[in-house]
This record gives C-alpha cells, sequence and structure tokens, in this order.
C-alpha cells in the first residue's frame, strides 16, 4: 500500500510536525504501508505535485492543512482527483477543529477529514484502511458516506502524551532546515477565544530528563535553533527553571526559541534568565494588548500592567532578543488604542513588535461568539476580521498598514530605527502622520528597499518635522548609503589639522549639538563610514 503525503509549506525555512510525528507512530504497526513525500512551497508549481503524485499512484493521499497554504493545497488535491479518481484523500490539521460537513460538501474530492491529535487514531486508520474495515467509527474522523450521509466522530485527543514515539525518529524529521521544532508541551492552561489551544487541557508534558535526550541527539545530527512548543512556558516556575537550566547546558550548540507569558514572570524565573549566556534565547513575549478590557473580552488571563512590567524585566535582562506582539480585531480593541500599546512596547526598546489581524478559526471560541462579539471575518483562510464594533473595515486596514509601516522602520528596517524610535516617542502625531502619509501614496502596498525607505522617512520629515532631519542624515550615513543624495549631501568634505587618520577621509554632518565626523577609508570603495566621532578629529 502506498501513501503520498503531500508537504506544502509557506517557505523553506518553514515545516510540519505533523509529517514526522505521524510517520513515526506508523513504524512499528504500519510496516506494510510505504511511505512518500512531495514537498514544495507556495512558490512551487502545481505540476510538481501532480507529476510527482502520479509518478507514485498511491491508494492514499494524506496532507496537514494549514491557514496560508490551505488553498494551494485544495489547488493541488482537486488536480490529483482527477487524475487519480480511484485514490482516497484525507487531510487533517487545526482546519478541521470546527463543523467539518459544510467541508466535505464543499470539497467532494476530499473523502474523510480529521479532527484532533492524530498520532494514536492514524495508525489504526491505515490498518483499517488495508483490511478493507469500516474506519469510520474512529474517534476524530469525519466523512460524507455513500449515501450522502455526514458521519462526525468527535475529537481525537492523546492522553499519553509522555508515550509517543518522538518525531526526530522518523526518516521525514526536517533535519536539514535552519530551525527545527520540538513539542515539550500539549494543551495550555488559558482560554483564549482566538487560539486553537484555549482550553485545551489537560495539559500534557514530556519530562525535562525525556526532553534532555532529544536535544542531545538533534545535536548530533548538527541542529542549531530550536523552536520550543509549549504556551505553558512559564506557568510552573519549577518547570521552567529545570527546562532553563537544561537549555544551558547546550549553550554554543543550541539557540531556543521560546514563548512566555510576560504577566506570569516570577522573581525566581528573572534571576535565571539574567544569569544566562548571551544568545541563548529568543523570547516572544505573549502580549495580544495592554488593554485590560480587551483580555477580558478575548477570555485571556493576565493583567496588563502585570504584562507591561514583565516585558521590562525582560528587557534589563539584556540576553535574548524579545519580540512582542498584539492582535488588531480583537473584540474592544480600537486602531488608537493598538498605536498607543504600539507607542508602549517601542519605548521598551523591544527588537520586535508584530502586529497582525486576528484570524477567527476554526474550532475557536472566538468563532463561536463571533455573532455575539459584533465580530465578522472571512469565510476562507486565513479567515481574516474584517470588522468589530470598535474597528470597522477603514480601522482594520489602517492596521494592516501600521504592521508594515513598523516591519519596515522598525522590525527589519533597523538603519532607520533609531530616528523612527526617536520621531515616535518625541512627537505624539508622527506615528499617526507619517502612517498616513505613507497610505495616501499606497507606498505600503508595494515592496521598500531600505534605501527606499530612508529616503521616504528624510522626505518626510523635511515637510514635517525638519528638526529631524540630521537624525535621519546620521542613520542615512551610518548605514553605508551615498552622500551625492539628499540624506547625505548635508555632509561636506572635512580636512583634519593633524594626519592622526592618515588613510581615512572625513566628512562632517552639523547637528544642532555639534556634529558627526564620517571617516571612510580611502583604500577601500565608499560605503559604510569605519570611523564616527562626535569630536572633530584632530
Amino acid at each position: 500500500m502506498i501513501l503520498l503525503w503531500l508537504d506544502i509549506t509557506s517557505s523553506y525555512a518553514h515545516s510540519s510536525l505533523a509529517l514526522p510525528a505521524l510517520h513515526a507512530q506508523t513504524l512499528q504497526s504500519n510496516k506494510e504501508w510505504q511511505w512518500h513525500v512531495v514537498s514544495g512551497t507556495l512558490e512551487t508549481p502545481l505540476s510538481h505535485y501532480v507529476e510527482k503524485a502520479v509518478e507514485v499512484q498511491p491508494d492514499v493521499v494524506a496532507a496537514t492543512a494549514w491557514l496560508f497554504t490551505h488553498n494551494r493545497l485544495l489547488e493541488v488535491l482537486s488536480r490529483l482527483k482527477a487524475l487519480l479518481s480511484n485514490t482516497y484523500t484525507i487531510l487533517g490539521g487545526p482546519e478541521f477543529l470546527g463543523d467539518n460537513e459544510d467541508y466535505l460538501r464543499a470539497h467532494p474530492y476530499i473523502n474523510t477529514v480529521f479532527r484532533g491529535e492524530g498520532e494514536e487514531v492514524f495508525p489504526k486508520w491505515l490498518r483499517h484502511f488495508k483490511e478493507r474495515k469500516i474506519r469510520d467509527n474512529l474517534q476524530g474522523i469525519c466523512t460524507i458516506d455513500t449515501q450522502n450521509l455526514y458521519h462526525d466522530k468527535g475529537m481525537a485527543k492523546v492522553i499519553r502524551f509522555d508515550l509517543l514515539l518522538p518525531p526526530e525518529v522518523s526518516s521525514f524529521f526536517p533535519y536539514s532546515k535552519p530551525f527545527v521544532q520540538i513539542e515539550t508541551t500539549r494543551g495550555c492552561f488559558n482560554d483564549c477565544y482566538f487560539c486553537i489551544s484555549g482550553g485545551d487541557k489537560p495539559i500534557r508534558s514530556h519530562s525535562v530528563e525525556h526532553i534532555k535526550g532529544r536535544l542531545q541527539q538533534l545535536v548530533t545530527r548538527g541542529v542549531k535553533e530550536i523552536r520550543v512548543l509549549d504556551r505553558t512556558f512559564n506557568t510552573n516556575p519549577k518547570r521552567t527553571s529545570a527546562l532553563l537550566h537544561l537549555f544551558e547546558g547546550f549553550s554554543g550548540l543550541l539557540c531556543f526559541h521560546i514563548e512566555v507569558h510576560p504577566a506570569l514572570l516570577t522573581d525566581e524565573i528573572i534571576d535565571i534568565l539574567h544569569n544566562l549566556p548571551i544568545g541563548l534565547l529568543h523570547i516572544e513575549a505573549g502580549v495580544q494588548s495592554l488593554d485590560n478590557n480587551v483580555l477580558v473580552s478575548s477570555g485571556r488571563v493576565g493583567n496588563s500592567q502585570k504584562a507591561i512590567d514583565g516585558v521590562v524585566l525582560l528587557k534589563k535582562c539584556n540576553r535574548f532578543e524579545i519580540h512582542a506582539d498584539l492582535i488588531a480585531g480583537l473584540p474592544n480593541y480600537s486602531i488608537q488604542r493598538i498605536k498607543e500599546d504600539v507607542k508602549r512596547l517601542i519605548s521598551i526598546g523591544l527588537d520586535e513588535v508584530q502586529l497582525e489581524l486576528l484570524k477567527v478559526l476554526p474550532g475557536t471560541l472566538m468563532r463561536q461568539k463571533s455573532a455575539s462579539l459584533g465580530i465578522q471575518y472571512a469565510p476562507t483562510p486565513p479567515y481574516e476580521v474584517l470588522s468589530t464594533p470598535a474597528m470597522p473595515p477603514h480601522a482594520l486596514h489602517q492596521a494592516q498598514q501600521l504592521s508594515r509601516l513598523l516591519d519596515g522602520w522598525y522590525n527589519k528596517g533597523a538603519a532607520w530605527r533609531e530616528p523612527f524610535v526617536q520621531l515616535t516617542l518625541g512627537e505624539p502625531s508622527f506615528l499617526d502622520d507619517f502612517l498616513q502619509y505613507l497610505m495616501q501614496q499606497y507606498l505600503l502596498e508595494k515592496p521598500l528597499s531600505a534605501e527606499r525607505r530612508g529616503l521616504l522617512l528624510y522626505d518626510f520629515c523635511r515637510k514635517r518635522y525638519p528638526d529631524y532631519l540630521h537624525q535621519v542624515s546620521v542613520a542615512w550615513i551610518t548605514a553605508g548609503y551615498s552622500l551625492r543624495k539628499a540624506p547625505g549631501q548635508c555632509a561636506t568634505p572635512y580636512q583634519q589639522r593633524q594626519h592622526t587618520y592618515p588613510t581615512v577621509r572625513f566628512y562632517h554632518l552639523p547637528t544642532p549639538s555639534g556634529g558627526y565626523w564620517f571617516g571612510f577609508d580611502r583604500g577601500k570603495e565608499r560605503r559604510a563610514p569605519c570611523i564616527i566621532l562626535q569630536k572633530a578629529p584632530e
């Protein structure tokens, strides 16, 4: 029997644990099945998937549907079914945590969808399929029979999570990717309406000793970066402490990406974080909103002031990158309040401030409560919010544009971060003004080079905030952009009185506080300055 897995990801760097996690559980009980995988990204031509699948002639085609690859997956599957009419198609993943009848009726080329955690049930389903037994009575299976009747067997859940074979034993584990994922805990203590893990109880975890053994194996396979899948990472201080000390033992070998709830950080955990090696961690601080009313309306545990206090303490550790996220479209969250929260997080000096639109996901309480909350959302993936009482469509559009602005001038625009922060914190109306300026010219609808972003910021300051022009010029010259373009034209050649730097040619940029002297190595092509002084060179 042949099973073909369609592995479609958003980009090469991304990978799914679903394939190796399910395959690992079949190694002992389903040896008669041959697994084939066709991999690619959203940029991969449809013909690639179709051609490879037809070559294999599978009995079953399986895949996991994800928000941003779901539509591509359907395009592939509809073509495969036309060519391989006898092939059985089964899908799983977070897309199917809600009511699946309408989905199956709208996509007749999909035979079955699976709701829940599949590691225990999927091997049984494969065995029943091979033996031609009735397989529609297994937990989590949703299907429409030959009499056009819908059958739904509820939600499958793995209770003995600790007994599962780890995905790393599968030959399909993505060791070659830039980073890999390791799921240390399943479930969550929180009841966030917007999250597929909200209310997922009981919480099930692997022991620290078990995790240690897996990390050692990953190191031997050359893995450098690990994203820890654990939404409860810092809710049990004793376990958190043990995990952080475990990670410390892999310093210099592994970097860990973890998610913490900043409002629940304890003094003990902060003390440990203060003493960890630099670069060991990358921390995602789950903020979502700094408005308590929004948090309560979204079912999220945690006080906003405690969240801010926690983020500030994380920043003071000064030992890892910190990324915080906000979600536009949550109940009672207005665009003006979002801008205030953005400014507050920027003032702390975080490495990234991510602003995303709410996705009203199948199976979440947010979807169940959407009508009573007045939330309207797109009926197709990625199910983004379209309107709320607090944020009509024009406000949500503005939030999307603000997200792109943050990516361009703060998150990914490292060259322009310093003047952007100075303007945002120094001028109360700047963020609004700059956003409107960019939106009016539809500049955020297209990719912008780093140089173009600098020119736009300089031009805007020239018109509206001239007192900040020199900050943009400093950033421009420091980044190594042309002195012939507007931001660099204010810098003029400077003759040293003494030849302290005989191989360096200086340019002087006057500022209200005296100025900057930028030195360029005469022996190299002029790009970034090799010396930056705030006092005239001798």
